[in-house]
């Protein structure tokens, strides 16, 4: 008799497409209108059509870059490399763009996936409440804040969320520079003349004692 824990992991194999998936037959009942593979097909038809609405919302600017076919592929590549295991989907596109390095993708549409990246992660973070800030201590950025080192070109971008949404820019060097030292627990001390930008830009949450 099948265990439970065996009817799962069998279950599971096939919704994921994963190649090492045996006949469904044992442990799924077909019927004369339809076969337990096309039974089981339709779970994995369903399981797709929503990780890929995931990606695809999450990966809007790589979607649009390498068109529909494309785009379609390296999600069904990726799903297959790496099924969904988290009951949440935020976590879904974590690993996306080192899947891509590893299928050649390209420096420049690997970076565009990172900032689609970024731009998911921020969204999801709440608004910090504003509050005065103070002049010494150790600067705390808001948490909807990334930085992305873009790869094809030495350039950051700052992807950030406000009241207005989502914004994305790319930066000077020395303006980078600043906003990575912030980042990594610099001082208004530390940051000297670059504060008051720095301070002005509302990419600060708080200013603390250390």
């Amino acid at each position: 008799m099948t265990s439970l824990a065996e009817l799962q992991a069998g279950l599971f194999a096939f919704i994921t497409d994963d190649a090492r998936a045996g006949d469904p037959a044992p442990w799924v009942t077909g019927t004369p209108e339809m076969s337990a593979e096309a039974r089981v097909d339709l779970y994995r038809q369903m399981y797709f059509a929503r990780l890929f609405e995931v990606l695809a919302t999450d990966y809007a600017t790589l979607r649009g870059a390498v068109g529909e076919d494309t785009f379609t592929g390296l999600v069904a590549s990726y799903l297959r490399a790496h099924p969904s295991i988290d009951a949440s989907v935020d976590a879904l596109g974590e690993r996306f763009a080192a899947f891509l390095r590893s299928v050649d993708l390209g420096a420049e549409l690997i970076d565009l996936a990172r900032i689609d990246h970024a731009r998911a992660m921020v969204l999801l973070e709440a608004l910090d409440a504003p509050r005065p800030l103070a002049d010494q201590g150790r600067v705390v950025p808001i948490a909807a804040l990334r930085l992305v080192a873009l790869e094809h070109e030495p350039v950051d971008v700052a992807v950030w969320k406000n009241a207005d949404g989502v914004q994305h820019a790319r930066l000077p060097p020395a303006t980078a520079a600043v906003l990575r030292r912030a980042m990594t627990g610099a001082t208004v001390a530390e940051l000297g003349a670059a504060w008051p930008e720095l301070r002005a830009s509302g990419l600060v949450a708080d200013v603390v004692a250390g």
